[in-house]
């Protein structure tokens, strides 16, 4: 993995190294912290970047993430976490409708919001762990009418969960393999078929 000062840096390296500069219409970052990713990438595309904010759902008994939430309400679950640790819907639907609230108000004092419809969209993550709340993001931009939705991010852990083809039209990882990325959850899931992972 290639390492950076700082998150401005990581930024300024992703917008130079990022191909199809002229596909996109917005930029939308996931949470606060991934600006400081986002902002260097806004500057050199001259495009808008919103904010469409996710936060972790955790499982109620070991405190282990099994999936996200967007302002808007939508959700993406790790249905072989949420099965392993008997976590029943009833209580993610209330942790989403908490949390989703809870980040609508946050959400609200960031002003007026930019329109994603019929747009390609690019998400700028500071970078990818688990994945849920960069899918969460990208099942929100689907829902609203997004014509392409990218991911793109300095850095992307091994332990991804996420199976990004569902959600995603393309992941711009200039420091990685992209298609081994985009296949890492293939195989996750193919050793395990239970381990899936959805939005709603």
């Amino acid at each position: 993995m290639r390492n950076f000062r700082d998150r401005s840096e990581a930024g300024e390296e992703l917008s130079k190294h990022l191909e199809d500069k002229n596909k996109f219409d917005r930029i939308v970052v996931p949470f606060r912290n991934a600006h400081k990713v986002a902002k260097p990438v806004e500057d050199t595309l001259s495009l808008e970047t919103d904010f469409r904010l996710s936060e972790y759902i955790y499982s109620p008994d070991s405190n282990v993430k099994i999936g996200a939430v967007v302002e808007d309400g939508t959700v993406w679950v790790d249905d072989g976490v949420q099965e392993k640790h008997r976590v029943r819907p009833a209580y993610i639907e209330n942790q989403a409708r908490i949390k989703s609230n809870s980040l609508k108000n946050k959400s609200d004092s960031m002003g007026e919001r930019i329109t994603v419809k019929g747009k390609n969209v690019l998400i700028v993550s500071d970078g990818v762990s688990d994945g849920y709340r960069e899918a969460a993001v990208a099942g929100c931009l689907r829902k609203r009418g997004a014509k392409n939705v990218d991911l793109t991010a300095p850095f992307i852990s091994q332990e991804l969960k996420t199976d990004f083809s569902l959600v995603l039209d393309k992941v711009h990882f200039p420091f990685e393999q992209a298609e081994d990325i985009m296949n890492q959850t293939e195989k996750y899931l193919d050793n395990d078929p239970k381990k899936t992972s959805k939005s709603k």
